[in-house]
């Protein structure tokens, strides 16, 4: 399954938002939000504690 970020559609989503824990954006947009201050899930408003790099795997 692709996970492309919400923002762009473009990318694949690399950043867990806490402690809500969506994960809705990739790196670039990420950096966007933040400049922005932008501090609210892209997903569900819970106000971002922390932002976290992740990447994914397909085990396919």
């Amino acid at each position: 399954m692709e996970r492309k970020c919400v923002v762009c559609m473009h990318e694949h989503i690399s950043v867990l938002f806490l402690p809500c824990a969506h994960q809705v954006l990739c790196e670039d947009c990420k950096v966007l939000h933040q400049k922005k201050g932008m501090d609210e899930c892209p997903s569900c408003r819970t106000p971002i504690k922390e932002r976290i790099s992740v990447h994914f795997t397909d085990f396919e």
